[in-house]
């Protein structure tokens, strides 16, 4: 679906989230040889992928792409023995772009990416080889105005409150602290990431990047994840976490919205789901819960929901 990343990213920050063309619809994957396709397009499922046995085990390998559950597509990726490899696309439910760019065989960030908010902000990034050598700022075409329009208008004295600042978000407190209300917040987590023994670090925390992992050799002399990636939204809020053993995912896998409400918890086992799952909307109300026995679906205890994709 994307030809020429580089031109298709200075093309879309150039018309700007509000002007971009719609994704496209859905289409099936065509697998490459050796490779078997898996997964159902929209309205029987929401991700198709293909796979084959390697070293015993099953791995991704060759396009990918999943869906919205309104039907709008998710991502667009490619994957080369498990890993991500070569052009990546990622989609807002509404159909604006999300994250545009390119992984290198490794499965490292490499080259230009654009990461967006859903008003048309975002980061332009540029990597080497998984490691961030630049990053930019670009703020929305409403950011713009709403700062020429401060600039404009005249401070307000000491304890008057600017028209311009909308008030703080309350939400219910039990009455803790004799209050009835508090301010919602939602904590960030910047921290780096902590690698097991053999392991290094790859990328950068925020706000200096959007993502880091650790990461081995493996038997092979080839780089793998091994322990925990993070992944940041722009605005500093966390976008997923997990853990990786050998390449593969291996444990909790946690992501969330924008908002900082939690979308998915999902457990893995050697790659694959393994135990039990839950999916949540924006608003925090439970889509579905299932459990999952080495990766096939055996126990739906609320639901179905729509899955989210594997982790990267």
């Amino acid at each position: 679906m994307i030809e020429t990343l580089g031109a298709a990213i200075g093309c879309l920050w150039a018309l700007g989230a509000a002007t971009q063309p719609p994704p496209p619809p859905p289409l099936a994957i065509s697998c490459p040889a050796g490779t078997q396709v898996r997964g159902f397009l929209p309205p029987e499922g929401f991700e198709q992928w293909c796979e084959k046995t390697s070293d015993g085990g099953v791995v991704r390998h060759g396009p990918y792409r999943a869906w919205h559950s309104n039907g709008q597509p998710f991502i667009d990726a490619e994957y080369c023995s498990s890993s991500r490899c070569g052009r990546y696309a990622e989609w807002y439910a509404s159909g604006r772009p999300k994250s545009l760019g390119e992984f290198d065989t490794q499965g490292r960030y490499q080259g230009h990416w654009a990461f967006w908010n859903e008003d048309g902000s975002g980061i332009e990034q540029d990597f080497t080889d998984g490691q961030l050598v630049r990053s930019v700022t670009v703020p929305s075409a409403e950011s713009k105005a709403a700062q020429a329009t401060a600039a404009a208008t005249p401070t307000p004295p000491p304890n008057v409150p600017s028209p311009n600042v909308p008030p703080p978000t309350l939400v219910p407190n039990a009455g803790v602290g004799g209050s009835a209300w508090v301010t919602q917040t939602v904590p960030t987590v910047t921290a780096a990431v902590v690698c097991p023994p053999g392991a290094i670090p790859g990328g950068e925390p925020f706000p200096q990047g959007l993502v880091q992992w650790c990461q081995k050799r493996d038997r092979y002399g080839r780089w793998v994840r091994h322990g925990i990636l993070r992944e940041w939204y722009p605005n500093g809020l966390r976008r997923s976490e997990s853990d990786y053993v050998e390449g593969r995912p291996t444990g909790w896998v946690t992501r969330w919205y924008p908002n900082g409400q939690k979308a998915e918890e999902t457990h893995f086992h050697n790659g694959v789901p393994d135990g039990k799952s839950a999916h949540w909307t924006e608003e925090g109300i439970l889509l579905g819960e299932e459990v999952f026995d080495h990766g096939r679906r055996v126990n739906v205890l609320r639901g179905p929901a729509p899955r989210w994709p594997a982790p990267p």
